[in-house]
């Protein structure tokens, strides 16, 4: 068993455990930070900021808020990018389903004239 320190905060016994023939430790069983070992209240607090401040001035935040530094602000960009595909992933899984029940698809007009008058509305 080692002594590890989490955070910095405080000192915890690392357990390893025998799973299918593979030594794995708490951490690895249970899986608390799945993503970047990053807690999703610490997500959430950086991509929340980080629409209305920089990556940089979330980095400090976060330092200033938990008194250490747990986040660079390449890993908040990062932890910003995955948020955004994973918004991205589930819009495009709605809208799929949304197409996909429709009976009767709206029809596109592929060439519009911008300066046509007589069009009452042009929507792109």
């Amino acid at each position: 068993m080692k002594v590890k320190t989490l955070h910095g905060q405080f000192e915890f016994w690392l357990q390893k455990y025998l799973d299918d023939g593979k030594s794995v430790s708490y951490f690895g069983l249970t899986e608390p930070l799945r993503e970047g070992y990053v807690s999703q209240r610490l997500q959430e607090l950086s991509a929340y900021y980080s629409n209305r401040m920089s990556y940089q001035d979330v980095e400090e935040l976060v330092e200033r808020v938990t008194g250490a530094r747990l986040l660079s602000d390449q890993s908040i960009w990062q932890v910003v990018k995955r948020k955004a595909v994973q918004v991205s992933q589930q819009l495009q899984t709605e809208v799929e389903a949304t197409l996909s029940e429709a009976k009767q698809r709206p029809d596109i007009n592929r060439t519009v004239n911008l300066y046509d008058s007589s069009c009452d509305e042009i929507l792109l």
